[in-house]
């Protein structure tokens, strides 16, 4: 171990002891490495004090400048830095002896004060040309990949790119010429006129940057295919061994960059699902349409009644009998739960009398119509007080209060309360019960804001039990698509639905419990409700749907049928050969992947960081053709994402996986 890593490592673990590097003095906040000439690499300094702090003298360096082999720059005498103001300095591009480029493979960096004392030092990763690393929130202890860069201001990752590239055609030929289809991730008509898409020739200059024509408009949610082999001085063709192609928006910033690789004259490499950040091979080509393997059933929402003042923040139901259903206020202090018929008329009420009330979210029944009470929501990801509650069928009830009987749990895959903002997504708002098992859905509130709900599998029994993390589904890029707030499953065929504020989720027709390794179908709302958290099946091809209002303007009760021969079916034809996604998807530490291929041959499949870095080869071998399932054990990693890859004669598909410790 070099003695810079070990000096950096001691004065990190001081840090860390002393809680200095989070309160109270100037630290590094941000780093930009992929500078050009015309905007240099830089580094963000951050006052985590209110009071003015005089940096003048203050030096920061890499590696030459810790090793003596450069000089440390210095920040001019007389600089102040305002209380929790920024300071922006160049590393490079100022002609001083003391400049250093910052390592696009990433490298460690230090900050020393005018007493040459080292008071920050961090080791950055790669980034890409449209990320920087930083701290979230401001001189926090968190550092993390930032999509939106923020020099000499707060940080974020509230912003999100809403034009990115979709899916790319390598193979083409004189009629049909190569391609890269552009997704709108907006609800609204966009202008392309100005952006421009480039591959190494662009990047370097040898050839013009292509530019989108002036009028460009790609529909809202909608496709725009530009073919890039044409013959304009600023065509490309891409090429069919893989490369780098960059999308840029009209005032020169890369909003989007991507390495595609090989590909066959029957396959394109895109989003799975569209706009989504998993990028894969593709076996069946859809220019300037859906990537999406899934059907699409649009459900025009049927308002059957209204609810009563006293619940009008519905946040969950249950369904005991026919015609009424059980729910409660989200809004209410109070321990009480309420049964309403279809049309809002208040039935019962009863009281829940030996708990005390945090966040109650979801409600969900078993087969013995037991209710459960999901008392776990968890906005703020900082809750260790989890709970479930659960009752017998309220309809066999004749007093007006019960006793629940009490489940309270923890994940097993938390250990910071709060989270760093990347992982927050342990706020439980869905629910179901199913074969003597509960199944907790999250509410996603990580920042970068990721898409995804996790499933977890905990003990219905009453106890003090660990909830354990078994998958994991992307839903969406937007809040309104992704952010998931109620669950019921179907006891009749087994169909589950996930609700979120825009869309209906269902999955059938899955192995064993594996719920989402089944059929999927969406369900957009028409017209679009307002707050949405509660479902529940009342049959098999309909549910109840809940609305939250206002006590002057109580929320909808709103019956969906699943009855529409409306059904724009997207799903794709699978080749012979496939790789399959690894279940559990997160895992910890094993997981099994498994795939199939229709010729005898070499076969390889190989693990990779979110980098491009080797972690370990599964298999290197000639197999002959069949379906094959392989373990692999990460217990050796870092929590994160991680790429697999499966080769296989012409046949090449990668998929994302993610590691939680």
């Amino acid at each position: 171990m070099s003695k810079h890593l070990l000096y950096t490592i001691f004065i990190s673990i001081i840090f860390n002891f002393l809680n200095i590097s989070i309160y109270g003095q100037s630290v590094l906040n941000e780093i930009y490495s992929r500078g050009t000439a015309g905007d240099p690499d830089w580094i963000e300094i951050y006052n985590n004090s209110e009071n003015p702090i005089n940096i003048g003298g203050y030096k920061i360096y890499d590696e030459g400048g810790f090793s003596g082999a450069k000089p440390k720059k210095e920040i001019p005498a007389g600089t102040v830095l305002s209380g929790y103001g920024f300071y922006v300095i160049l590393t490079q591009g100022t002609g001083d002896p003391s400049d250093f480029g910052l390592s696009q493979a990433g490298e460690t960096v230090w900050l020393e004060n005018a007493s040459g004392q080292v008071i920050d030092t961090i080791d950055f990763p790669f980034m890409s040309e449209t990320q920087s690393y930083g701290r979230l929130p401001d001189g926090s202890s968190n550092w993390q990949l930032l999509n939106t860069l923020t020099k000499g201001g707060s940080n974020s990752n509230e912003q999100t790119v809403a034009i990115v590239m979709n899916e790319i055609f390598s193979r083409g030929t004189a009629t049909d010429p190569d391609w890269i289809e552009i997704f709108n991730k907006l609800n609204e008509n966009t202008d392309l006129s100005g952006f421009k898409i480039y591959d190494n020739g662009g990047k370097t200059g040898s050839k013009p940057k292509k530019e989108f024509p002036t009028g460009s408009i790609i529909p809202a949610n909608g496709f725009f295919v530009i073919i890039t082999d044409d013959t304009d001085p600023s065509g490309f063709g891409l090429s069919s061994g893989g490369e780098f192609v960059w999308l840029e928006n009209p005032s020169g910033i890369v909003i989007d960059s991507i390495y595609f690789p090989a590909l066959s004259e029957t396959q394109s490499f895109g989003r799975m699902p569209d706009g989504s950040p998993i990028w894969q091979v593709l076996e069946t080509i859809t220019k300037g349409s859906s990537n999406n393997t899934y059907s699409v059933n649009p459900i025009n929402l049927s308002i059957i009644g209204q609810l009563p003042s006293v619940i009008y923040e519905s946040s969950g139901i249950a369904i005991t009998s026919s015609d009424m259903f059980w729910t409660h206020n989200d809004d209410d202090i109070s321990n009480r739960l309420f049964s309403c018929d279809y049309s809002g008329q208040l039935l019962r009420t009863i009281t829940i009398s030996n708990v005390t009330r945090t966040d109650w979210e979801d409600l969900a029944i078993d087969d013995q119509k037991r209710i459960y009470i999901d008392d776990a929501g968890n906005n703020d990801n900082n809750r260790t007080n989890l709970a479930i509650y659960r009752i017998p069928n309220p309809d066999t009830i004749t007093s007006d209060e019960v006793e629940a009987e009490i489940i309270n749990f923890s994940f097993e895959d938390q250990s910071s309360f709060p989270p760093p903002p990347q992982f927050a997504n342990f706020d439980i708002e869905a629910m179901i019960w199913f074969e003597d098992s509960l199944y907790l859905f999250t509410k996603d509130r990580s920042s970068p804001f990721s898409g995804y709900t996790k499933l977890y599998q905990l003990s219905a029994e009453p106890g003090t039990h660990v909830a354990k993390l078994i998958d994991s589904f992307y839903l969406g890029f937007t809040f309104a698509s992704a952010m998931v707030t109620s669950a019921d499953i179907n006891f009749e065929d087994g169909t589950l639905a996930l609700l979120t504020k825009e869309r209906l989720f269902l999955f059938k027709n899955y192995p064993e419990k594996r719920f989402f390794d089944g059929e999927v179908t969406v369900c957009p709302f028409n017209p679009v409700p307002g707050q949405v958290e509660a479902i529940a099946f009342n049959s098999s091809s309909s549910l109840i749907m809940t609305e939250e209002g206002t006590f002057e303007n109580p929320g909808k009760i709103y019956n969906i049928s699943l009855n529409s021969t409306d059904v724009h079916d997207l799903e794709i034809r699978l080749d012979d050969y496939s790789l399959e996604q690894n279940y559990p998807n997160p895992f910890n530490p094993n997981t099994t992947i498994s795939f199939s291929i229709i010729k005898e041959g070499l076969v390889t499949l190989k693990i990779y960081s979110i980098l491009g870095q080797e972690v370990a080869t599964l298999m290197n071998e000639i197999k002959n053709p069949g379906k094959y399932e392989l373990k692999f054990d990460g217990k050796n990693l870092t929590s994160g994402v991680y790429l697999y890859r499966l080769e296989a004669g012409d046949y090449i598909n990668t998929k994302k996986m993610i590691f939680l410790k």
